[in-house]
């Protein structure tokens, strides 16, 4: 209890509103008797970027707020194509609420782009690429990512992936449990005294 109120704390810190109990999108409908819709044309579905399918669900709020604080909006509303292993609020939930304060800092932008970034893969990889394979894959931020998809479940880094395939107009969406660390930079090699 004592995390979740810390966590709900960290995402109200962010200006973001935490959603536990949200519909992802699954609306109720009702059969209209007398009125008729016109159907929606799949190129209105196809037309949203991966910026903006993340900014319609609020399974991602975190993720849609912290891409607009670190100015990645834009860059996810470009041609591309991307793929996005997308964390849904849950995820950040399991990180230390001081980590999201920091990563909110103007000063620690290029910080959090560079967490971000590790999340979006150059390419449009479909769920199916990863079926049976254990493959590495080179992200925006230049760090490796290891896919595993010999199991039962798809993982990518520690996360599972909860929902494959969710296309946008330019790459596809893969949800995913879990907030991904791009590995530590490598230290520089001391000198070697002659």
């Amino acid at each position: 209890m004592k995390k979740l109120i810390l966590g709900t704390a960290a995402v109200m810190a962010l200006g973001l509103t935490p959603v536990y109990a949200e519909d992802h999108g699954h609306a109720a409908t009702t059969p209209a008797a007398t009125t008729e819709t016109a159907p929606v044309a799949a190129e209105t579905i196809q037309a949203q970027t991966v910026a903006d399918v993340i900014a319609a669900d609020a399974r991602y709020s975190t993720l849609a707020g912290l891409l607009q604080g670190a100015g990645l909006t834009d860059v996810l509303k470009g041609e591309g194509p991307f793929t996005v292993f997308a964390p849904v609020n849950e995820a950040f939930l399991k990180l230390d609420p001081a980590v999201l304060v920091d990563l909110a800092k103007p000063e620690n932008v290029e910080k959090l782009q560079n967490i971000l970034k590790y999340h979006v893969v150059p390419g449009k990889i479909a769920s199916a690429d990863a079926k049976g394979a254990a493959v590495d894959l080179t992200t925006v931020q230049s760090g490796m990512l290891k896919v595993d998809g010999t199991g039962e479940q798809v993982k990518v880094g520690e996360a599972v992936v909860l929902e494959a395939d969710i296309a946008a107009s330019n790459g596809v969406i893969h949800v995913i449990d879990t907030v991904l660390n791009p590995p530590a930079a490598a230290p520089a090699e001391a000198p070697v005294a002659e």
